[in-house]
């Protein structure tokens, strides 16, 4: 599994342009846990509970954000991915991630806050996982990324407006890694009177040796958050 996603309704997932970019995307997983299994299951010999198989989709249109470019840095790192049918978001661990919708998620200060982090990716192990991992790891703004992506240290200015689209998160030994591209990054919130994972980011790029400083570039979907609904259709 080269990359990940989240899925918005029943018709879209939200992942990273470079996901879908010069890419054959064919089909997604929904529901997945454990890529070497079709059917997931856990317990005791006397009590086994298996979760409903996987749901496969095939995609009928990917969308990524017009503007996106790799070189010489990567920038607009978004995109969609429209599926054939619907997929049935009554099925146990098929439902839909929270975006930040209104003013009171996108004004949210989340800089300075743990944030969680999922997918498939390389681990310590410098293996990929075969089960969905999860890890809580520390966000800092996009001027504290730049400094620790800057070896002197000090900002520049046409950086600094790149990285305003963008914020980056991790440390020693908790990061993304690859594998985890195009995979939600969430931080718990309000919605509705109830505390629920919100995705404010989508793991972009990061350095090559995972888990060490400077951490994970992560697209910060509520400036993006136009781009989605403009994008989207049912």
């Amino acid at each position: 599994m080269d990359c990940g996603g989240s899925v918005i309704n029943s018709r879209y997932v939200l992942t990273a342009a470079h996901c879908i970019m010069d890419r054959n995307v064919a089909k997604v997983r929904i529901g997945e846990y454990d890529i070497s299994s079709d059917v997931d299951c856990s317990g005791e010999d006397s009590y086994i509970e298996c979760a409903p198989k996987y749901q496969e989709i095939d995609v009928s249109e990917p969308i990524h954000h017009e503007a996106y470019r790799d070189n010489p840095f990567t920038v607009n790192d978004i995109g969609l991915l429209r599926l054939k049918t619907h997929a049935d978001l009554s099925v146990r661990n098929s439902g839909t991630i929270c975006l930040p919708m209104t003013n009171l998620l996108l004004t949210k200060r989340i800089y300075g806050e743990r944030a969680t982090v999922a997918g498939w990716g390389i681990t310590e192990n410098q293996t990929k996982s075969n089960v969905l991992l999860r890890v809580d790891v520390p966000t800092y703004s996009p001027r504290e990324c730049l400094k620790r992506y800057s070896r002197n240290g000090r900002v520049n200015l046409e950086s600094y407006n790149r990285l305003t689209y963008t914020f980056c998160a991790g440390e020693l030994g908790h990061d993304s890694c690859k594998g985890d591209s195009g995979g939600p990054l969430m931080v718990e919130s309000i919605v509705k009177n109830t505390y629920k994972q919100v995705q404010y980011g989508i793991v972009s790029y990061g350095n090559n040796e995972c888990g060490s400083d400077p951490p994970t570039i992560y697209t910060d979907i509520r400036k993006y958050m136009k781009w989605i609904l403009d994008h989207i259709r049912p």
